[in-house]
């Protein structure tokens, strides 16, 4: 075999360079542990709480309070809303979403999930703004046909760290418009969520969700899907001033209607996180911070403009419409009685059932303000039609009356009928005759039924009564009962309902 000579000089170059890999080695090992702290922003279940009062920060506040963060990290920070933020108040719903999105825009949200309050412009209403404004809306488990509605999620590098952020929300029926939804369907959020996490792979070394699945299935979507480091939830629930953990994630809530903003905390060695904390400030907290002038301009011209298209007259009683929570939720009442009429002759239908928790308050007689009319009848919820057996009919006013004792809100204004009910009764066993047209209901035969969007009840859940509408599609759908009973005031001239004893309950 021939022998390679190696000569002296080589072998002396060669020993320089090891020597200087060596010394080069810590410092690379030292720079892959280099702390890194990112701070992100959260708000969520805003509900339209733009403007600051007492218990609210206001989104000029919070604004100032994202420009502090953004200085005081470098810009290694992100701005994040885990969605109902776009509708809610009165002021914000009468710009069909140009006020959110001009407020989202101006703070500079980085990212914003979606509530099922958020389709209320409707499906294609909001995909439209989406469009317009460029906003990065995210959301993985709502679909058009076999394709993604919105971005389920997005990468973005902070600092040396690529952080992946992914929006989902529920798919609990009772909580969707179906009639605002459109050709659009909401899909697993937990299967969603993991399919989403696959995509993106190694690509993240950050997982935020956005979400709007209620605690119980937040948690569940935590303890269920492995990889996701912050959990920022928004569906109702208590703040979480400190959040939460629930094996590596950490679960985190800012509280609902713009309470509190919040500021999570991460800290990474090199690309590997080992710690997370987060905490909440209240507008007290933030009382230093100059509002964002932009923002605060922007509330108040769309304040004014409100304020004077609620005051606009629409209609006249000549008695006072009786909308109490303790008269609506427990008895016929004379104002129950007028929105059943009018949705039976509005839509056509036999019978009528409004679910009581639509009227929330009541409207003095005298001139009635377009404002008093959103304020007693402020859910939004369209009315809709169904095709129903006369034992369905009866099976729908067992549900009605199944949370009577806790005011819960199913308790039914009806028109078109006449019922009894014994309220001493067990829950599903309370009606004890109903009449339609003078004549005693026909189990066997179809009605037509109008009422208002499903409405769930957690009392009459637990007391395992049925509603027989849970599992019918409605066959159409007629607009938002509020809009169409400001149209029908403004035609029809001085109301004067009174209640005729259509309802009649024996209570004790």
């Amino acid at each position: 075999m021939k022998k390679i000579k190696i000569r002296k000089k080589t072998v002396a170059q060669i020993l320089c360079i090891v020597l200087a890999i060596c010394m080069v080695l810590p410092f690379f090992s030292c720079m892959s542990r280099e702390v890194t702290e990112i701070e992100i922003v959260y708000t969520g279940g805003v509900h339209g709480r733009v403007e600051a009062d007492k218990g609210v920060v206001g989104s000029a506040l919070t604004d100032a309070f994202a420009d502090q963060v953004r200085e005081e990290s470098g810009n290694r920070s992100l701005v994040l809303d885990c969605g109902g933020f776009l509708y809610g108040t009165q002021m914000v719903n009468l710009t069909e979403g140009t006020l959110p999105f001009n407020i989202l825009t101006e703070t500079g949200y980085n990212a914003v999930g979606l509530a099922p309050s958020d389709f209320s412009y409707g499906g294609n209403r909001l995909g439209t703004l989406v469009s317009d404004y460029g906003l990065n809306v995210l959301c993985c488990n709502v679909y058009l046909g076999e394709e993604r509605a919105f971005s389920p999620y997005l990468i973005k590098k902070v600092g040396r760290v690529n952080i992946a952020v992914v929006g989902v929300m529920t798919d609990d029926a009772g909580a969707l418009s179906v009639s605002k939804l459109g050709n659009l369907t909401v899909r697993d959020p937990v299967q969603s969520v993991r399919e989403v996490l696959e995509e993106i792979g190694s690509r993240a070394d950050f997982v935020i969700v956005l979400s709007q699945l209620g605690d119980e299935r937040a948690r569940a979507l935590a303890s269920e899907v492995q990889g996701i480091d912050l959990l920022i939830e928004g569906l109702g629930g208590d703040a979480l001033p400190s959040g939460e953990r629930i094996g590596e994630t950490l679960l985190c809530r800012a509280g609902t209607d713009g309470a509190s903003v919040g500021l999570a905390r991460i800290q990474l060695r090199g690309t590997q996180v080992y710690e997370t904390e987060t905490a909440l400030y209240t507008g007290d907290d933030l009382r230093e911070l100059t509002p964002d002038e932009t923002i605060t301009e922007l509330v108040s011209a769309a304040k004014e403009s409100s304020m004077a298209y609620l005051a606009e007259a629409v209609g006249e009683a000549t008695v006072t419409l009786d909308g109490e929570r303790a008269s609506v939720r427990r008895q016929e009442t004379n104002f129950g009685d007028l929105v059943a009429d009018f949705a039976r002759y509005h839509t056509g239908c036999e019978v009528a059932l409004i679910p009581s928790e639509n009227l929330r308050t009541s409207i003095p007689a005298g001139v009635i303000s377009r404002g008093s009319v959103q304020t007693a009848l402020p859910l939004d919820s369209s009315l809709v039609r169904y095709t129903v057996t006369g034992q369905q009919l009866w099976q729908l006013l067992e549900y009605s009356f199944s949370d009577y004792e806790v005011e819960g809100g199913l308790f039914p204004q009806i028109g078109g009928m006449r019922v009894s009910a014994n309220m001493t009764l067990p829950a599903g066993s309370r009606v004890t005759s109903v009449q339609i047209g003078g004549q005693p209901i026909d189990t066997a035969r179809s009605y037509t039924l109008v009422t208002t969007e499903k409405v769930q009840s957690e009392t009459a859940v637990q007391l395992a009564v049925e509603d027989p509408l849970a599992q019918l599609t409605a066959e159409e759908e007629y607009g938002v009962l509020t809009d169409r009973f400001i149209t029908y005031l403004q035609s029809a001239g001085p109301v004067s309902p009174a209640v005729d004893g259509r309802l009649e309950l024996i209570t004790g």
